[in-house]
């Protein structure tokens, strides 16, 4: 972390609430107009908004990183164009964080987040409306891809249970689906949802149907065991796990030994396990951005205890927003997708072996 922003990020923390508060007082008085025809549910949504905005900011902050915080912006603007919100709103709302932090935060701090939201309300008016698809005509498994989506938000899972199922039987290898299919219909179904396509429980629904498919494919992927052994967790916070699902998925099928912790995992509980069984490799999963602090800590953690006898692994949304953010967490690497995961833990053993 930047040192000098610890004590602004901890405020931001404990504070949340109040600052979001404020900064609605705010753009209640300087747009009475609009704000005389917001009911109460509308209220209670535009608060938790600003709850978020510190959130990423104040991470972004504290870790010396704009990208993560216009990165936010920018998909609050495609939620906005989704709910045909006016960028007049978020506009305001990035003026009005200014001017509450301005109050609160020491000087130093108040310069970056200065900085960081400036740079925002400049590039507003440039960034984009609508999200482009993620599932591509020219894609491989693009077909299966397309009908197993439409099987999903259809909530037909016994239909997208056969098209991955009759895919494995005719010699689909395990891996493409993963690949091609798990992960870019993810990602389509959270970008309808950041369209306002479909709602947050048909989203859930989505991956739920998805992450049972993998756990019934999970079998499939044991391969000849080797002496390496992987840690993989989601860092405590985050409940976003399929991708650490995949990851370890991949690492069982080239023969590791893969202790998968899951979702929203306690850092002493991760570090007891790590040291319990000796792991070469710890994976750790943050999709995320304002989680990233907690990554950092957790890798000091792990290597005040164990020094580099454990290689440390990071991946998830916001290491994918800034490619060399993994330098800045502290961890040996970090991966795209769950084939880079496997092709970097060989680079970071040293390890020789064919997979």
């Amino acid at each position: 972390m930047v040192m000098q922003h610890r004590h602004a990020f901890r405020m931001m923390q404990e504070r949340l609430h109040e600052l979001a508060a404020a900064t609605i007082a705010c753009e209640e008085k300087q747009q009475p107009e609009r704000w005389a025809h917001i009911g109460h549910a509308e209220r209670a949504k535009r608060l938790q908004d600003e709850v978020f905005h510190l959130r990423f900011l104040a991470e972004a902050m504290v870790l010396g990183d704009e990208k993560l915080f216009l990165e936010h912006v920018g998909w609050a603007k495609i939620c906005h164009a989704g709910l045909h919100q006016p960028d007049t709103q978020l506009d305001a709302s990035l003026h009005c964080l200014h001017e509450v932090l301005r109050e609160y935060l020491p000087a130093d701090s108040v310069s970056v987040i200065k900085a960081y939201l400036e740079s925002a309300i400049q590039q507003l008016a440039e960034m984009p409306v609508l999200q482009p698809s993620f599932l591509h005509p020219d894609a491989p498994l693009a077909s299966l891809a397309s009908a197993y989506l439409d099987a999903l938000l259809s909530e037909k899972p016994r239909d997208a249970s056969l098209l991955i199922f009759q895919a494995v039987e005719q010699g689909t290898d395990i891996k493409q689906l993963y690949l091609h299919v798990f992960q870019p219909t993810q990602y389509e179904i959270g970008r309808l949802w950041q369209m306002g396509n479909i709602g947050i429980a048909q989203e859930h629904y989505c991956t739920a149907a998805t992450r049972t498919l993998i756990a019934q494919l999970f079998p499939r992927t044991f391969a000849r065991p080797t002496r390496k052994t992987l840690i993989v967790t989601c860092i405590e916070g985050e409940l976003h796990e399929l991708g650490a699902h995949i990851v370890s998925a991949f690492m069982q099928m080239v023969g590791w030994e893969t202790y998968d912790l899951g979702a929203n995992t306690p850092s002493d509980s991760v570090l007891q396990m790590v040291q319990a069984r000796k792991a070469d490799l710890l994976a750790i999963s943050a999709t995320m951005p304002y989680h990233v602090h907690a990554v950092e800590e957790l890798i000091t953690r792990v290597h005040a205890a164990m020094g580099q006898a454990v290689k440390i692994l990071v991946g998830g949304y916001p290491f994918n927003i800034d490619p060399l953010l993994w330098q800045r967490v502290g961890a040996d690497g970090s991966a795209h997708d769950a084939q880079g995961a496997v092709d970097v833990a060989k680079v970071l053993l040293n390890d020789t072996e064919a997979y």
